[in-house]
């Protein structure tokens, strides 16, 4: 059974291009209706509530903030909301993750980066209904076999694992993963106990500590090789991590091989 979709959008061709260049099927999802404006929405939502809204935000009558904060209102508070918009805002941003919404989609919308991100949902959802079937005491089919997943957050760690030598923004990392970028922020250190940045540091710090131990390769080689290009900020970022510099930490760790060797 495929999951429903709503798509909400005050402007014809964008509704269209949603419907036609993005392939729902593919991931198991259905359109299931199109509405101009978030108060239309709204009566489909209490009519025949979808699984999935893809919602634009700046509509006449009802805006999208405005629907998703009725949609809960009105106890839909598991309909999944994906926001589809060019309107970039702090103050729209943080209402959308006071409100739960984690994913959106920048226009005009790249087919492929929706279906990517329609990849997810359909994961998400799919997580749910797993849920439900073993909070009713029900086996779901091959649950034994089922991955464990650590979410979104965990893939942007393994992902920063992977690229920490690179020059990174939250903005970036959000968009290759389809969030916004506040909800990814706040999530990510509520999950690690620490911000996005501070992770990306901490990894490129370590890898330092190894090349001082292990190799001879100069101070600002290190620093340009874990991602640093400005060696004054490498060396900002060791000794706070650290409380020494990498020289000082270079000489002690020697200092500890030859103790180590002689005993």
């Amino acid at each position: 059974m495929a999951y429903s979709v709503l798509l909400v959008d005050d402007e014809p061709h964008a509704l269209e291009g949603l419907q036609l260049m993005v392939d729902w099927e593919r991931f198991g999802f259905r359109v299931a209706g199109t509405c101009r404006d978030g108060e239309e929405a709204m009566l489909r939502i209490r009519i025949d509530p979808p699984d999935l809204v893809v919602t634009d935000i700046r509509m006449p009558v009802m805006d999208g903030l405005a629907l998703i904060e009725e949609a809960q209102r009105a106890g839909h508070r598991d309909l999944l909301f994906v926001i589809a918009s060019g309107y970039h805002d702090f103050e729209y941003a943080a209402r959308a993750v006071r409100l739960g919404v984690s994913h959106y989609l920048t226009k005009p919308v790249i087919p492929s980066e929706a279906e990517e991100m329609l990849g997810r949902l359909a994961a998400e959802l799919r997580e749910r209904e797993r849920a439900d079937l073993a909070s009713d005491d029900i086996e779901p089919p091959e649950a034994s076999h089922a991955p464990e997943t650590g979410g979104i957050q965990a893939e942007v760690a393994e992902y920063l694992r992977a690229h920490y030598r690179r020059s990174l923004t939250i903005r970036e990392i959000a968009e290759r993963f389809y969030v916004h970028p506040v909800y990814l922020g706040q999530s990510f250190a509520r999950k690690y106990g620490i911000g996005i940045l501070d992770y990306v540091h901490e990894l490129r710090i370590e890898e330092a500590k190894r090349l001082l131990e292990s190799t001879d390769m100069t101070l600002g080689a290190i620093a340009e090789s874990v991602g640093y290009n400005a060696y004054q900020y490498f060396l900002k970022q060791f000794e706070r991590r650290t409380g020494m510099k990498p020289a000082a930490y270079r000489l002690r760790a020697s200092g500890k091989k030859k103790t180590d060797s002689t005993s």
